[in-house]
């Protein structure tokens, strides 16, 4: 006997174009049996309002990120290390001296030379404040030597 369940009082995304959200959705083993249809012969579950999202829709998410990336100086379309620099330069002239510059998207992948960018380039900006520059899949940063030093 397999696994039946039905999620009910939820905000589901189905992903479904002819049904893209449901309050309620049956599970049979893992699959969708039904979408707004209560199964009487499965185990229901109160979702209290929750979203359910499908979890093939993307492994690897980083939500809150997402959020705080829309405040940061964005880099994806940067086309080499000293174009990411002369962003920099512009975005430090309108900061306090102690805010951290903050930014997401470079890809040096994009770049005629694909190495990763060097602390020097940051370095030689005529500018005090600290700067964080994270790669586009958000597993790297590029920083300068104020930001080591306040790092530890």
């Amino acid at each position: 006997m397999g696994c039946k369940i039905n999620l009910v009082n939820g905000n589901i995304i189905t992903l479904d174009e002819s049904c893209p959200s449901a309050d309620t959705i049956s599970l049979e083993n893992g699959k969708i049996a039904g979408i707004n249809a209560i199964d009487h012969n499965h185990k229901s579950i109160d979702l209290q309002g929750a979203t359910v999202i499908p979890g093939f829709t993307d492994s690897h998410f980083h939500l809150t990120n997402l959020g705080k990336q829309l405040d940061t100086l964005q880099l994806k379309d940067c086309k080499s290390p000293h174009e990411v620099a002369e962003k920099v330069l512009k975005k430090s002239a309108k900061m306090s001296h102690n805010d951290w510059i903050i930014g997401f998207g470079w890809d040096h992948n994009k770049w005629r030379d694909p190495h990763f960018p060097k602390a020097d380039i940051l370095n030689s900006l005529p500018i005090s404040q600290p700067i964080m520059l994270n790669r586009i899949d958000g597993h790297s940063a590029w920083v300068n030597q104020k930001a080591m030093e306040l790092s530890g």
